[in-house]
């Protein structure tokens, strides 16, 4: 609960990278990136100001949208690479690192990440990460046989992907 008078906007922008501190700052962070924006919506205009002025683009959103879209855009996409990039390295593999070409390469960026960033956010969103997790382990563990369908899927969202770049 907040004192009275005052009123709550939260938001982070959808920038970054698996870097943190002031070494991985750079002037162009925002500049494009989405920001999401909850709350009342006087304070949320204030805020939406501030972060156009830094560049980025403000989106209003409800709170519960956005943690059932983060959970599955964001958080699910940092423990896919974790968990990949883990169970690599636990591997006695001398093949993998020559393997890993430019695709598995994009994909592990994530797994730089710190922990310390993370394990609150997870915590936090836990129920709706659960969710994502399993909806995305359902169409994964399909036999091949029955993932074209998810090929088609895939293609159409990267295809709209290459549209907007943010």
């Amino acid at each position: 609960a907040l004192p009275a008078g005052v009123a709550f906007a939260g938001g982070h922008p959808m920038a970054g990278s698996e870097e943190s501190g002031h070494e991985a700052a750079r002037p162009d962070l925002f500049a494009g990136a989405t920001w999401a924006l909850v709350g009342d919506d006087e304070p949320a205009a204030r805020v939406a100001s501030l972060v156009a002025e830094l560049g980025a683009v403000p989106l209003r959103c409800d709170a519960a949208d956005h943690d059932r879209v983060v959970a599955i855009t964001s958080h699910l996409p940092q423990l896919l690479a974790t968990a990949l990039a883990a169970e690599l390295e636990s591997r006695d593999e001398p093949l993998v690192a020559a393997l890993l070409g430019p695709g598995g390469r994009a994909f592990l960026r994530l797994a730089g990440s710190s922990f310390a960033i993370w394990r609150d956010v997870l915590d936090a969103n836990r129920d709706e990460v659960d969710r994502a997790l399993a909806a995305v382990q359902a169409r994964a563990a399909q036999p091949a046989a029955a993932l074209e369908e998810e090929f088609v899927l895939a293609r159409r969202f990267a295809a709209r992907l290459k549209t907007r770049r943010t």
